[in-house]
């Protein structure tokens, strides 16, 4: 067996289930992603980690216009977290894997 290299992917696509389709949409601002959120104003909150990284970037999801802006950026390196909507419509990333260097 050939090792092939690892390639991530910045692009998104919108999953119908009434049709069992999938439909493209804009493009993440960088590859690769952990975790998508859907928060109270109907964005989404993408988060992404990277062990090798100094800061890890998040970005929002903008449904009705199909696109994506970067936010703010983690505190620490997140890959493979979970994330959960509280209450107060505050997203809580939690777990995964830390970079102890960041």
């Amino acid at each position: 067996m050939v090792a092939r290299p690892l390639v991530t992917s910045a692009s998104a696509e919108i999953y119908d289930p009434s049709k069992g389709t999938f439909t493209p949409t804009g493009d993440m601002t960088e590859s690769s992603s952990d975790t998508a959120t859907l928060l109270p104003n109907g964005k989404v909150l993408i988060t992404r980690g990277h062990l090798d990284c100094k800061t890890d970037h998040a970005e929002l999801y903008d449904p009705p216009s199909g696109t994506f802006t970067r936010t703010g950026d983690t505190t620490a390196s997140h890959t493979s977290p979970t994330a959960t909507l509280l209450t107060n419509g505050k997203a809580l990333i939690a777990g995964g894997i830390w970079n102890e260097g960041k």
